[in-house]
């Protein structure tokens, strides 16, 4: 699996120091050479669909997080969020293919419930490709996708089945990496990935189980970075990421009552925290100002309160590069939208009701650059569209689908 190279494990405690350059950890060499696996059992073929492949466009949104393909999943590069569609009970996956409240449907291969997987663009052509992880036999695939036809399929190395991942690009060369965490020792690990090929791997620091990550990008480097909360004492920690290196700062601790949601409130690119008490229902923004010496700053606001029913979706619902909040209260149904500017709520507004049958996913279906808001219904299998500009929601009903079938 991982070579022995590996470094003195760190202790939570020591999060709170900044790591040296970490550039000695590596896997064995032989890291890239891929795995011969046998996909006719697991993988089965079902009928694919609408194989024109479409040139990439860019949305036009200003900032990345709302218009990267390895974040929002656009399998055919147009600009316009897309929907996967996967049944848990038999093993079905598709797509839809979005434009506007229009859905061009297709079915993928079947995978059954022993595989996870994740979005990514592993070969940075603006296509969102899927990452699959057989949680049982350790095994990792790759689809590359183009529109409803994966291109694509490759095996990448088998690793223990108590490793899991994230999709981060930790080399900013826009091509997906992985990040790897053991769920029985704690170790960490990253591999940098061009296409199928793992071109570098290393170990990380190890961070014990009680510490939990988000990927995000501080620094408005192009490089992801790790947020790292422990759920029993509230410390944060903040990896700045290049390549497999890794410089580590101490950032504030809040009470475990507080859970972060990240978003960029004042567009510059460089990830801000969104806090929200689980338990009174106050809320805050930490805005991300810069680095000093062994500090990474943030200006703190304190947003108004709301109760703890009510639980925060991130977009950008006027187009202006700025990270808006969606809230939903899971106990009535209401949805309000806050437009923000940095710390403050620049407007807010109630939008329309829906029975607690009705979830929400964020997306941008119709490529304006503006954040839409997907509802499903589990119950029904219904489903429908909100095209948002600024704090006006215009409805529109789609295909009804399974309820057995899980969107994403």
């Amino acid at each position: 699996m991982f070579s022995n190279k590996n470094l003195d494990s760190v202790s939570a405690n020591a999060l709170a120091t900044e790591y040296t350059q970490l550039s000695n950890n590596t896997f064995d060499d032989g890291i890239s050479s891929a795995y011969n696996l046998n996909l006719q059992n697991s993988l089965q073929s079902s009928s694919l669909e609408n194989s024109e492949s479409i040139t990439a466009a860019r949305n036009p949104n200003p900032n990345p997080i709302f218009s990267d393909a390895a974040v929002v999943v656009d399998f055919n590069g147009d600009g316009k969020t897309d929907k996967f569609w996967r049944n848990a009970e038999t093993g079905e996956t598709a797509v839809w293919l979005m434009d506007g409240v229009n859905q061009n449907p297709a079915f993928l291969k079947n995978v059954d419930a022993s595989w996870d997987f994740a979005f990514a663009d592993f070969n940075n052509d603006s296509r969102t490709d899927i990452f699959l992880r057989n949680k049982n036999t350790g095994e990792n695939v790759i689809w590359q996708m183009d529109g409803t036809n994966i291109s694509s399929e490759e095996s990448v190395q088998r690793i223990d089945a108590n490793w899991n991942f994230s999709i981060a690009d930790f080399n900013g060369d826009g091509k997906s990496d992985i990040f790897w965490r053991n769920t029985s020792t704690a170790e960490n690990a990253t591999w940098i990935m061009d296409g199928k090929n793992v071109t570098s791997a290393a170990f990380l620091p190890t961070t014990d189980l009680n510490w939990d990550y988000s990927v995000t990008d501080f620094n408005n480097d192009g490089k992801n970075d790790l947020f790292w909360r422990n759920r029993i004492t509230g410390e944060n920690a903040i990896w700045l990421m290049d390549g497999t290196n890794a410089n580590g700062y101490a950032v504030k601790g809040l009470e475990t009552s507080w859970s972060p949601t990240f978003g960029d409130f004042d567009g510059d690119s460089r990830t801000d925290i969104l806090w929200s008490n689980q338990e009174s229902g106050e809320n805050s923004v930490w805005v991300m100002t810069g680095t000093l010496f062994n500090d990474i700053i943030f200006g703190e606001s304190t947003l108004p309160q709301l109760s703890s029913a009510w639980k925060a979706n991130i977009g950008d619902f006027n187009g202006d590069g700025r990270t808006d909040i969606f809230w939903h209260n899971n106990q009535t149904g209401e949805n309000t939208a806050w437009l923000m500017n940095g710390g403050e709520v620049s407007t807010k507004a109630f939008l329309p009701s829906n029975d607690l049958t009705w979830e929400p996913m964020i997306g941008d279906y119709n490529g304006d650059g503006k954040t839409d808001i997907f509802w499903r219904n589990n119950t029904t299998g219904e489903n429908a569209i909100w095209t948002m500009n600024g704090t006006i929601a215009e409805g529109s009903f789609l295909s009804n689908f399974d309820p057995a079938w899980d969107a994403f």
